[in-house]
């Protein structure tokens, strides 16, 4: 198998697990070589996660906190227009105890301002493709927030912390840092 087949097969295989167990599709891993789309990233190993959306669907924050940030890096910096959040809970990293933060990236809008109380599920934006992403103006099939997970000076996998989509009905702990889909799940 050539490493672009292997490539396309791994996404695809990526996907078709992440929306069986979760509703949510992750469709770009950290730490992949590929995108969503099978090409290579230039930049380097992704250092966050992209989840699959439609334009316009709301991005759902993953955990309660405050709002850190508000902005926009614009083209050709690679986050676009985003969202910080820092978390109420702590996260060990590193051997280092710190509050943990969360960066959603290629909004096409927030509806949040800096400084807000944030609960695990409030719409904080909707999906885009601003930054640096295949297309700015057209739909590809490949739309997405990109989801990264900051801790200690270090961003980190947020997977290992997800335990799968956010449920209005459902209690989550509070006492350590754990996090849910950042899209409403399709199940």
């Amino acid at each position: 198998m050539t490493p672009l087949a292997y490539g396309i097969a791994s996404v695809f295989i990526a996907v078709l697990l992440s929306a069986c167990a979760s509703g949510a599709r992750v469709i770009s891993g950290f730490g992949d070589e590929r995108d969503g789309e099978g090409k290579y990233r230039s930049r380097g190993p992704h250092v966050g996660v992209d989840v699959w959306g439609n334009p316009g669907d709301p991005v759902l924050a993953s955990a309660n906190g405050r709002v850190h940030a508000v902005g926009d890096e614009g083209v050709p910096n690679s986050c676009g227009k985003y969202v910080i959040i820092v978390h109420d809970a702590t996260l060990t990293a590193q051997e280092i105890r710190s509050h943990a933060a969360t960066r959603y990236c290629h909004l096409s809008e927030q509806t949040v301002i800096e400084g807000s109380p944030i609960r695990r599920g409030e719409i904080i934006g909707r999906i885009g493709t601003t930054g640096w992403s295949r297309q700015q103006t057209t739909t590809t099939g490949y739309e997405h927030v990109h989801w990264e997970l900051l801790a200690s000076g270090a961003k980190i996998d947020p997977l290992p912390l997800t335990v799968g989509c956010f449920d209005p009905q459902k209690t989550y702990p509070t006492e350590r840092l754990i996090l849910t889909y950042p899209v409403q799940c399709k199940n």
